[in-house]
């Protein structure tokens, strides 16, 4: 019966270190697949941060575009109407 009872705790035993083996193994997956999520979540930030910051630069140009747009439409209706003039002057 002793041996019974040796050859169980062996079986014990060797199932316990199995256990805790497969414990680490699992751990260090766990803790690596949480590495690559902060590394992940990290490239899109820094990336949401750059396309933030071309999409600003982008609305400023919109601004300057569309401020210079109006100023050439004021030019264009002081030229229609100079132009109108000097037609009506050159027409009598």
């Amino acid at each position: 019966m002793d041996w019974g009872y040796l050859f169980l705790m062996v079986v014990m035993a060797a199932w316990s270190v199995q256990m805790i083996f497969e414990y680490s193994r699992k751990s260090d997956q766990i803790s690596s697949g949480i590495q690559e999520a902060i590394a992940s979540r990290e490239q899109v930030s820094r990336e949401a941060e750059e396309a933030e910051q071309e999409l600003q630069a982008l609305r400023e140009r919109v601004e300057e575009v569309e401020a210079r747009a109006a100023e050439l439409g004021k030019t264009e209706k002081g030229l229609q109407e100079r132009l109108t003039d000097l037609k009506r002057r050159h027409a009598r």
